[in-house]
């Protein structure tokens, strides 16, 4: 076989590179769903109120990501099988981009009430701040305050580093875009498979 030949898009040397190029994919996706769900779940151990949701969440994220990377592993080439590959791993990256966004949601949902949790925290030590009735209460109910309203700060502090990083800033815009990007074609995708 000559040089030619090997680059002949219907030969068998391509077609065993794109197949080892998908099996790389399949194994790229699983790897980082199987960290991103690892985070989750610790993420989840912290708040019990969440937690059977984010691990469900996580179960069918790892369950997809499982399901690509066995997908990816059996392509092929033949035509008959093709339609079953795409339907399927269409079906998979669905449940994958479903359950990744609600172990998203959660996170979010978590950072907020941190937020909101710090923001009553130092109104409660302001409202004890304004009803003091000595010097030794004041000193208590400032140090009080005072530690509150560093917590709250290092809390705010972080999500606008985020922002002020140009590394991070870009990352957490593309993260959005694609995510953004990918909820509308899962809305639609499920619009018309309802259809």
């Amino acid at each position: 076989m000559n040089h030619q030949e090997k680059l002949k898009p219907g030969s068998s040397s391509s077609s065993a590179r794109s197949q080892a190029s998908c099996v790389r994919v399949g194994q790229a996706v699983n790897v980082a769903v199987e960290r991103f769900v690892t985070v989750g779940e610790t993420i989840a151990d912290d708040y019990q109120d969440i937690k059977s949701r984010m691990c469900e969440a996580c179960k069918d994220a790892r369950i997809a990501g499982g399901e690509i990377e066995k997908l990816c592993e059996g392509v092929s080439e033949d035509s008959d099988t093709q339609g079953y590959f795409s339907t399927s791993l269409i079906r998979a990256a669905r449940r994958l981009l479903s359950s990744v966004t609600q172990v998203l949601l959660f996170a979010d949902s978590i950072v907020v009430r941190q937020l909101l949790l710090a923001k009553d925290k130092v109104a409660n030590a302001l409202t004890r701040l304004e009803n003091v009735k000595n010097f030794t209460e004041f000193v208590r109910a400032f140090c009080q305050f005072g530690q509150e309203m560093v917590d709250l700060a290092q809390l705010t502090g972080n999500r606008q580093n985020d922002l002020k990083d140009e590394r991070r800033r870009a990352q957490m815009a593309a993260a959005r875009h694609v995510l953004e990007r990918s909820t509308m074609v899962l809305l639609s995708s499920s619009k018309v498979r309802s259809l």
